[in-house]
């Protein structure tokens, strides 16, 4: 039980560890992207969205090297759950600086959401992360509408951050994909997840049956060994026996060949 046990820990540490990475590799190519715009003068990016990236790379980096340590389900998943909370809120923040409600900003927490779909084990940490990130979005561009705070843009900006009808129509449409798209994500994740885990629980089972057999055969092994030896010094018992008793035998012929050729010299002599 313990084993198995271990094999899931093992194999969700793993699996954790690849999407780690592949976030990691995500935030790294869009900040990639983000100096190529800029360099090829497609775009104009504030400084801010490249500091902000690059901490964020970093942030990821090192929740990497923290899960990679950790050995217990619960702990991995409260830091999963933190880290996506980080993510989502570092992320309207670079919305914010790209174009919050007029620019394509909002596809951007799909990925989180994909992630956190197949990564996060409850459900109701599930919705209150895509909660969580509507409501962050939502709030970005009414503060922007009410003019809280400023907008900002990689491009002219068109004014529609300030029409009541598009921020509704914009907040409505996003809501509704996050929900659609969290609800169809979860539905395959958790189909692919008990795929799974069924597979992984064969692996385990079938680990923890080699392991026993392996433990059968090297135990039978000790034992043929041992009775290899004790056949083995029977045996040189028996040979160092039949030794002594040839020579005994070989011993007592020649002594009777010496008392007949005695005898017959006697008779001789006579």
């Amino acid at each position: 039980m313990i084993d198995k046990e271990k094999g899931k820990t093992e194999v969700i540490i793993k699996d954790n560890n690849q999407t780690v990475q592949m976030r990691l590799f995500t935030t790294i190519a869009f900040l990639f992207m983000v100096f190529l715009f800029s360099f090829l003068g497609k775009a104009s990016f504030p400084i801010i969205v490249s500091v902000i990236l690059l901490i964020w790379i970093i942030e990821q980096f090192l929740f990497f090297l923290i899960i990679k340590r950790q050995k217990i389900i619960s702990i991995i998943d409260n830091i999963f759950f933190g880290q996506f909370i980080f993510d989502l809120s570092i992320l309207t923040l670079i919305i914010h600086y790209i174009g919050g409600a007029e620019w394509v900003g909002g596809i951007f927490y799909f990925f989180s959401i994909t992630y956190l779909m197949f990564h996060i084990s409850q459900r109701n940490r599930k919705m209150f992360l895509v909660i969580f990130a509507f409501l962050l979005y939502s709030i970005l561009i009414l503060s922007e509408y009410f003019g809280i705070i400023s907008h900002y843009g990689i491009i002219p900006s068109s004014g529609a951050y300030q029409d009541f009808y598009y921020v509704m129509i914009t907040i409505s449409a996003v809501g509704g994909v996050f929900f659609l798209m969290a609800f169809t994500i979860n539905t395959f994740a958790n189909r692919l997840k008990k795929r799974t885990k069924e597979l992984e629980e064969i692996k385990i089972t079938l680990q923890g049956k080699i392991k026993l057999r392996t433990e059968k055969l090297k135990s039978l092994k000790e034992n043929l060994e041992q009775e290899v030896r004790r056949r083995t010094k029977e045996l040189k018992k028996r040979v160092d026996e039949l030794e002594r008793f040839y020579k005994l035998t070989i011993g007592r012929e020649t002594k009777m060949m010496e008392l007949k050729e005695e005898i017959k010299k006697l008779k001789e002599q006579k």
